[in-house]
């Protein structure tokens, strides 16, 4: 009677250490599966930004480009336009030496 109480003990230990390992595995399981979903959300994650940084860098050059070029091109045109009021300014100049009239008048 007392080595069938022990064998029948001895079997439920052995079957609740069977259980528990077998629930492990499963609890274990989710772990994994949480790890693993969290890596690849943060890899997604480190793309996009690397991405989204990539773009912005992009623009910043064409947005830096497109400055340089209307800063040249408002210079050229400051300058023609000096160099325009120094022509007429020369012009006005040469008449008025050149005018007898003129010369008079200031005298």
């Amino acid at each position: 009677r007392r080595r069938e109480q022990e064998a029948k003990d001895s079997d439920m230990r052995r079957r609740l250490v069977e259980h528990n390992i077998l629930a492990g595995h499963g609890s274990s399981a989710v772990r994994v599966d949480a790890k693993r979903r969290a890596r690849s959300e943060a890899a997604e994650r480190r793309e996009l930004f690397m991405d989204y940084q990539h773009v912005t860098a992009q623009q910043d050059k064409a947005r830096r480009t497109q400055i340089a070029a209307f800063e040249e091109h408002l210079a050229e045109e400051l300058a023609r336009r000096k160099a325009e009021q120094l022509r007429q300014d020369m012009d006005k100049r040469r008449i008025c030496d050149g005018s007898e009239e003129l010369r008079a008048l200031k005298e």
